[in-house]
């Protein structure tokens, strides 16, 4: 190991890169791999650059280990000792718990790139008052707080546990969490006493991955779980505050972007009026406003289009058929779903099209019918249109709407004797199918399966996509 003055800490033979074999070790401040045979390390690197590591899945073939860096790059080390696979899982977990002690105590310095340090400015708000409390009044030099101020913050951060991204393994289902030395400092610096336990406890009576399995599984961690979502957009929202505050500030001059005063009769004929009207309304005004001004837009466009193809079929004189479902809202309202199937030329084949979702005050078979007929005729449909070329009514086969004495369909049929009335396909075969898990024995197994594969393939696109490619494989 030439060129390499440090003491080594840590070695394990029969450690392969590459496809070939050599030895890793563990010195003060990297970890390096040297091949048999050699003087010189082929792979050295300081553990400042060390972004995570992340060890094999079990059941896998092969034991490895692999180097994350800042820079994306990686090392994957295999390792293969001829004892046997439990002896190179110990010689894998032994290296592993040592490297994550080793990358904690030589947990990254202050950053030298410019864009490092805006971004450490931008995601800590107290170091950023810090460093205009100081360097602009020329208190301390630039260099002075990057070096003596910055460093007592690196590591922290206002809600560690969102740092922490779980990952499912495709193969077993296992939850698995990567911890960078940054995380594991800035828990204890938030959570002196897990810092406590961990000196106490690590490595003299657990493991290092049995100490954090039992974080995960503390209170200190599912407490923060819940708000983990919020956060994450928490950021989007600081994001995008920030890019409307630049489109404002380039466009409160151009009247054509004074969305807040679009409608208004009075022009803004100042250079004043502009800019006070883009200053009163601010990025979330300026934002609300477009969004609204989108949705208004397209809202008008399928009214349109609506009646444009309602027309159509008058036009043709098409038959149509009506489909209706009910549904309730998150705010307890009943809502009745209005669906047609209809002629678009006398040649083609007919096709479905959303008509109209309706509230309804109550579920009464009379009140759906009602709202139903006026649905009809405030698109075009009216009393005389319908007796020529209604051709069917569908839904499911609840007394309300298929009730033989006062059901919507048996309504409908006083008003239009030649209507055929049809109990849904979709609602026949999902009772069909509930029967069937119900009644024949072993169906409920293989529904049982079906719901845990659904389960395991559904919490991640990495392992939907493992799921895919089960065909090709």
């Amino acid at each position: 190991m030439s060129g390499e003055r440090e003491d080594i800490l840590l070695q394990m033979n029969n450690v392969r890169y590459k496809k070939d074999n050599g030895q890793l070790y563990l010195s003060q401040t990297r970890v390096g791999w040297l091949m048999d045979e050699s003087d010189t390390s082929t792979v050295s690197v300081p553990y400042n650059d060390i972004r995570t590591q992340k060890i094999s899945p079990e059941g896998k073939p092969k034991v490895q280990l692999q180097l994350v860096l800042h820079d994306m790059s990686s090392y994957t080390f295999h390792f293969c000792t001829p004892e046997g696979r439990d002896k190179q899982v110990a010689e894998r977990n032994q290296v592993k718990e040592r490297l994550s002690q080793l990358m904690t105590q030589n947990r990254r310095q202050p950053p030298n790139d410019l864009m490092e340090k805006k971004r450490m400015l931008d995601e800590n708000e107290q170091l950023h008052h810090l460093y205009r409390a100081l360097v602009p009044t020329s208190i301390i030099s630039v260099d002075e707080f990057w070096k003596e101020i910055a460093g007592q913050y690196m590591g922290e951060h206002s809600s560690p546990m969102a740092d922490i991204k779980p990952q499912t393994d495709g193969n077993n289902g296992k939850v698995q969490y990567n911890l960078t030395p940054e995380i594991m400092s800035s828990v204890f610096k938030t959570y002196p006493a897990v810092k406590k336990k961990h000196i106490e406890y690590v490595p003299h009576r657990m493991t290092e991955s049995e100490f954090w399995t039992l974080f995960f599984q503390s209170h200190y961690y599912s407490v923060h779980t819940t708000s983990r979502i919020e956060n994450v957009f928490s950021e989007c929202s600081k994001h995008d505050d920030r890019e409307w505050n630049r489109d404002v500030s380039s466009t409160q001059n151009d009247p054509l972007h004074a969305l807040n005063d679009i409608y208004d009769e009075k022009p803004m004929s100042t250079e004043s009026d502009l800019r006070v009207a883009g200053v009163k309304a601010g990025s979330n005004v300026f934002h609300a406003l477009m969004i609204k001004s989108a949705t208004d837009i397209i809202k008008h466009i399928a009214i349109n289009m609506k009646k444009k193809i309602c027309r159509h079929i008058k036009q043709i004189i098409g038959k149509i058929s009506v489909l209706i479902d009910d549904s309730t809202s998150l705010s307890i309202k009943t809502a009745l779903i209005v669906y047609l199937k209809c002629e678009s030329d006398k040649e083609g084949d007919p096709h479905f099209m959303f008509l109209d979702l309706i509230e309804l005050p109550d579920q009464k078979a009379a009140t759906i019918a009602k709202h139903l007929m006026n649905c009809l005729n405030n698109h075009g449909f009216d009393d005389s249109y319908l007796k020529q070329n209604l051709v069917a009514f569908a839904s499911d086969g609840a007394s309300i709407m298929l009730g033989v004495k006062s059901g919507v369909a048996t309504i409908l049929k006083e008003h239009y004797p030649d209507v055929i009335i049809w109990h849904c396909l979709n609602h026949r075969l999902e009772l069909a199918v509930g029967d069937s898990v119900t009644e024949v024995h072993g169906v409920n197994h293989f529904q049982s399966f079906m719901d845990k594969l659904y389960s395991v393939y559904s919490r991640s696109p990495l392992t939907q996509r493992d799921f895919l490619n089960v065909p090709l494989n």
